[in-house]
């Protein structure tokens, strides 16, 4: 789980241009990282991602403690900006399909796989808890066949009418 959850951030990275160049030094990438490690001697790990623990995020991400306040505000604005998007275009769908659009089977399993990036946005751009997070998944991730591709349209859009009752009930309990 963890390294799907690597690989979206990168994908989400790399999908926006300013989110991947923000304070990541140019000539470095994740394949350039090179640590030593003493478990069996010492010895080069190459093309290796940090994993995040321990309170630390990967580095220049949301999570990461190291950067500064305002840097993480920018960053979470970012991640919700992207994460609003995503809901129009899925309302935008849902709608198309309550208005009798016809759905090609073929497009419920790429709007799970879309409901499951939703989910990770909203994880990350709202700080949501691992017990909160795996509670959500399970709920909104069904198994791929059991919902038609129409109904995974719809399933999506009322996810969105979900996270915004958690993001209100979230801002009006932390005033």
């Amino acid at each position: 789980m963890r390294t799907r959850f690597k690989l979206f951030v990168i994908a989400m990275a790399a999908a926006s241009p300013g989110l991947a160049q923000q304070g990541a030094p140019s000539s470095m990438g994740p394949n350039d990282l090179v640590r030593n490690s003493n478990v069996l001697g010492t010895t080069d790990i190459r093309n290796e991602l940090p994993t995040a623990g321990g309170g630390i995020g990967l580095p220049h991400s949301a999570a990461d403690v190291t950067r500064s306040n305002d840097i993480k505000k920018a960053e979470l604005q970012r991640i919700r900006e992207m994460a609003n998007l995503r809901r129009g275009e899925a309302v935008s769908l849902a709608g198309r399909v309550k208005n009798g659009a016809s759905v090609p089977p073929g497009l419920g399993a790429k709007v799970r796989e879309a409901l499951e990036g939703d989910i990770e946005l909203w994880r990350h751009g709202y700080q949501a808890s691992d017990k909160h997070w795996t509670a959500m998944r399970e709920r909104w991730l069904r198994a791929p066949d059991s919902l038609t591709a129409a109904e995974w349209v719809l399933w999506r859009a009322a996810w969105f009418d979900e996270r915004d009752k958690l993001v209100t009930q979230s801002q009006s309990a932390s005033r």
